[in-house]
Parts: C-alpha cells; sequence; structure tokens
C-alpha cells in the first residue's frame, strides 16, 4: 500500500512539475516576470533566487504554483514596470499563458509514447513464472521458469503473444515447444475455457492453461523486429542486469528507466546465457 502511496506522490508530483513549468516559460516567452515558481504548498525546505524568480521546493508535495508579477490588475505599478505585469498584457497573451499549463499535460504524455515507439516498449518474456496445481500445464509437467518458444508452430518472442495464441483455443489442446535450462522439447497441452475480456471490455471464452508470468524478473521479450530494441541487439529472453549504469532487480524497473527516457540513449547491460553484454539502444523515428 506504501508503495503505491509513494508512486502517487511522485507521478502527481510530475503532472503539476510540468503543468507549472508550462505557465512559467509561456510567462518567460512574453517577457512577464515570473515572481515564485514552487513545487509544492506550505513551508518552504529548499529556496534560491535567480534574477527575478524566487524557486521554492516546498514542504507539500500535493501541488504547486507560479506567482506572476502584476496579477492583480488593482496592483499599483509604475508605467516603467508595467510591460513585465501580467495583467497589463494584451488578453491573447494572458490566454496564453493560462492555457500554457494543461497544455503542457497534454503533450507529455505524447513524447512519452513517441519515445517508447521510439526505443521499444520492454515487454515480458514467454517465461513461466508459476504453474497452477491441478491446472493442464500442471498435470503436462510444466514448471516455473520454462520458456515457450512456440504455440502450435507459431513462434512466440512476448508472454503476450503466447498468452493470445492460447486464449484464442478454448477446449482446444494446443502443441507447445519448450525450453527447459537447455533442454528442448514438445508437450501437447489441453486448454480448459476461462472467461476473459475483448479489446472493447465485453466478456469472451478463452482457452487457459493454468500458468502465470513473473512480473518480477527482469527478463525480456523483444516483438518487434524493426524496433531500435531488436536492431541494437536486444532479444528476447536477455535478463537485464543494469541501465545506463543503474542495477536492475524488477522487471518494472525497465519499464520505468524506459518512460523516462524517451529521447535518449540507453545501455542495456543484459545477461544472456553466460555472456554478459553492454547494449546501447539509440532512439529513432518509426
Amino acid at each position: 500500500m506504501l508503495q503505491y502511496l509513494i508512486a502517487f506522490i511522485v507521478l502527481l508530483g510530475i503532472l503539476i512539475f510540468v503543468h507549472e513549468l508550462g505557465h512559467f516559460l509561456a510567462a518567460r516567452l512574453f517577457g512577464i516576470r515570473v515572481e515564485i515558481f514552487s513545487l509544492g504548498f506550505g513551508p518552504r525546505l529548499l529556496a534560491w533566487k535567480r534574477k527575478h524568480t524566487e524557486y521554492r521546493i516546498s514542504a507539500v508535495p500535493l501541488g504547486g504554483y507560479v506567482k506572476l508579477f502584476g496579477e492583480d490588475p488593482n496592483a499599483d505599478i509604475s508605467p516603467e514596470l508595467a510591460r513585465y505585469s501580467f495583467a497589463h498584457q494584451p488578453p491573447w497573451k494572458r490566454a496564453v499563458v493560462v492555457a500554457a499549463g494543461p497544455l503542457s499535460n497534454f503533450i507529455l504524455p505524447l513524447v512519452l509514447i513517441a519515445g517508447i515507439y521510439m526505443v521499444g516498449y520492454p515487454e515480458l518474456a514467454p517465461v513461466i513464472g508459476r504453474v497452477k496445481p491441478g491446472y493442464q500445464a500442471y498435470k503436462a509437467g510444466l514448471l516455473a521458469g520454462d520458456r515457450i518458444l512456440e504455440v502450435d508452430g507459431q513462434q512466440v518472442r512476448t508472454w503476450e503473444e503466447m498468452a493470445k495464441l492460447i486464449e484464442n483455443k478454448p477446449n482446444e489442446p494446443v502443441e507447445l515447444v519448450v525450453d527447459r535450462e537447455g533442454w528442448r522439447f514438445s508437450v501437447r497441452v489441453k486448454t480448459v475455457e476461462g472467461e476473459g475480456t475483448d479489446i472493447f471490455g465485453e466478456p469472451k471464452r478463452v482457452g487457459l492453461i493454468g500458468i502465470r508470468p513473473d512480473p518480477y524478473t527482469p527478463l525480456i521479450g523483444v516483438s518487434d523486429i524493426y524496433g531500435a530494441g531488436y536492431v541494437a541487439g536486444l532479444r528476447t529472453g536477455d535478463e537485464v542486469i543494469a541501465i545506463n549504469g543503474k542495477p536492475i532487480k524488477y522487471f518494472f524497473e525497465i519499464e520505468r528507466a524506459v518512460w523516462s527516457s524517451p529521447d535518449k540513449q540507453l545501455v542495456f547491460r543484459v545477461k544472456r546465457g553466460k555472456e554478459e553484454l553492454d547494449i546501447a539502444v539509440k532512439p529513432r523515428p518509426r
């Protein structure tokens, strides 16, 4: 519960920072003085001044604000300072400054999504993390750590690809090619019918064999052979040890690193078999 609260506060802080940064940059573009740029409310924890602006980090992270010079239209401002005043700007400039905050929040996810498409989104490898007792996979002898290579003759690179092929065959047998620590074998497993949802959220019947992924182990699946990750040399089954020198222990840390660096080169240190490789992934247009 605590980790979700911390994640919520961090995410909210980022959104607020981007929002207020939009107001700040628009005001500076039009020559309007910014008196205070604060991330957070309440008592100041840290403050420094540069030119006419005081930058603050305040105690309560659930908010933030930008204070512009001359926000009060009734304030007594000398003629020589009027050109720096928000209230003395033409209406269209004031409108742009006000709209720049929400516009920045709109642009942020577009930039992040563009970065994901340029770098390649990390996906779970088709490696079994847990086998449910009593289900067909358990009866067929599948074990945690087994890697699914093929489903009915079709190669799979990610957990999602594998799951879709199995789900599309409720109450039907599927032929799996499995790698278990270098030993490759085939096994025939009949699915059972379960309930899932389609892309519109409507219920549908799906095939299940009783396996789950391991969402913690930092093993990646690379589905797009034209993506920057595959072109740079990343492959399904690579275990990510570090990104840009920062150690990686969990899969979600890979996602976080990619999301936070949409336009920067990332150096993946991966373990492939007994080798450790450094692979630089450079974002590129799709």
